[in-house]
């Protein structure tokens, strides 16, 4: 975990800005308004959020993960081939 937020600290932080944001849509959704229009706004972050949301899923599951298990195996193959 401390290794991804390292290597990806923008996206880690759009993520966490993400969840907030659905969070806050989720229990402020039976509040009134007090600015005009301002649901209208915060529905359209809220829309934001959750693609984001699915798409830093799609990454860490299609890429990231790939890539580090990939990583290890080349380090692997290295290892074998000085010894």
């Amino acid at each position: 975990m401390k290794l991804f937020v390292k290597e990806n600290k923008l996206i880690s932080v759009i993520f966490g800005v993400s969840v907030v944001v659905i969070l806050l849509y989720v229990l402020s959704i039976d509040i009134p308004e007090i600015l005009p229009h301002a649901g209208d706004w915060f529905d359209i972050l809220f829309q934001l959020s959750i693609g984001f949301v699915i798409n830093f899923m799609f990454y860490v599951t299609q890429v990231y993960i790939p890539r580090i298990k990939n990583n290890k195996r080349k380090r692997l193959i290295i290892r074998r081939l000085n010894n």
